[in-house]
Formats: C-alpha cells, sequence, structure tokens
C-alpha cells in the first residue's frame, strides 16, 4: 500500500491518564454520596489561585456494578467504595503504531507510563494516592473502614506485569487487552512509595 502523504507524527505523543484505584471495604452500608467525584474538589495540589486547577474535570457520575472477584461475584466484600487518583495532565508520552499493512492486524501500543524525566507523574500519583488515604483514615466514620486495598478486590485476573514488560511494545490480542487498560495499573515503586509517604 503506497502512501498518500507521509505523516511520522501519527500516533505519536499518546498522553494515557494513569490512575491507581484504591478499593476501600467496611463493614458499614455506604450511600450514593459515596459514588459521586465531587470530594475531589477539596483538594489542593499547590498553593494559590491556582491550587484547584488539576480538579477542573471532576464529574459526578453515579456508577453501580456487582464487583466480580476472580469471577466470583460473592467474593467480594457486601458494602465498599473506591477512590481513584488520576494523572490529570500526563508528562510521560507514548505512541501507537500499525504493526503492518494489514488492516486487521492490532496496532502496537506503547503508553510509556513513568518516563517522564523528572519523574512528575509518579510525583503527582504518589502524592493523590496518599491523599486518598488519608482521607480515609481522617473521615469521621473512618473507624471501621479498612484503611487499604482489600486483595481481593482487583478488577483483573492476573498479577500486573513488570515495570520492564510496561515499557515493552506488544502486539498479541491478549498483551493488547492489558495495555488497553493501564489506567486500572500502576508501577510497584509508586505504590510502595505511596504506603510509605502515608506513614510519614
Amino acid at each position: 500500500m503506497d502512501p498518500v502523504h507521509d505523516l511520522p507524527g501519527v500516533g505519536a505523543n499518546l498522553r494515557d491518564h494513569i490512575e491507581n484505584p484504591l478499593a476501600i471495604v467496611t463493614d458499614r452500608p455506604t450511600g450514593p454520596s459515596l459514588q459521586s467525584a465531587e470530594h475531589g474538589v477539596f483538594l489542593r495540589t499547590r498553593d494559590g489561585l491556582a491550587g484547584f486547577d488539576a480538579y477542573s474535570h471532576v464529574i459526578t457520575q453515579p456508577y453501580y456494578a456487582p464487583l466480580s472477584v476472580d469471577g466470583i461475584a460473592a467474593r467480594a466484600p457486601e458494602y465498599g467504595f473506591c477512590i481513584v487518583p488520576n494523572v490529570v495532565k500526563p508528562q510521560s508520552a507514548g505512541e501507537v503504531r500499525l504493526a503492518s499493512a494489514d488492516p486487521a492486524a492490532p496496532p502496537v501500543i506503547d503508553p510509556r507510563s513513568f518516563t517522564d524525566p523528572g519523574g512528575e507523574d509518579e510525583r503527582v500519583l504518589v502524592e493523590a494516592f496518599r491523599h486518598a488515604r488519608c482521607m480515609v483514615r481522617e473521615t469521621p466514620c473512618g473507624t471501621g473502614w479498612c484503611e487499604r486495598s482489600h486483595r481481593s478486590a482487583r478488577p483483573r485476573r492476573r498479577s500486573p506485569p513488570s515495570c520492564a514488560s510496561r515499557r515493552t511494545p506488544s502486539t498479541t490480542p491478549r498483551a493488547r487487552a492489558a495495555w488497553a487498560r493501564p489506567t486500572t495499573r500502576v508501577l510497584s515503586s509508586a505504590r510502595r512509595s505511596a504506603c510509605a509517604a502515608s506513614r510519614a
């Protein structure tokens, strides 16, 4: 297939919004107010008038769905909620490329998460994760809520890929499905840093 116009930049500068969900389990009933994202507007990322700009994307969209744990919803706790820190303006840039001239072939997706030279993406996510844990601990209803993610409350069946594999493009259907959901995963180093920061 001869190209009509060569545009080598197509597919570059992929900016993926990395998330690190924190699933909280509780033996107390939860209500619809815990399903809204409005609580995020009360967090500050910096001092000054622009301190809240990172939360300009906050939405209110209740979402209800049974939590499936390894395909068995009955293993999930009855009550709980999820706080989802998100890197809104990622500095890391990935790319999407064609694997071949076959239009049915899956593309090569390389998000290159946490590859920004200054490490800003990881810093933001770690700080947001620390805020999320503090919110759970400091709320008046915090007693009786687990302060850590429930071991079984994970929306996936297999372990996340290693740091090296996250930076390796893949084209197989199974790998492509995993790369299509990078927002459900976070590097283990960032998670360890978040835990250390929350205990500080």
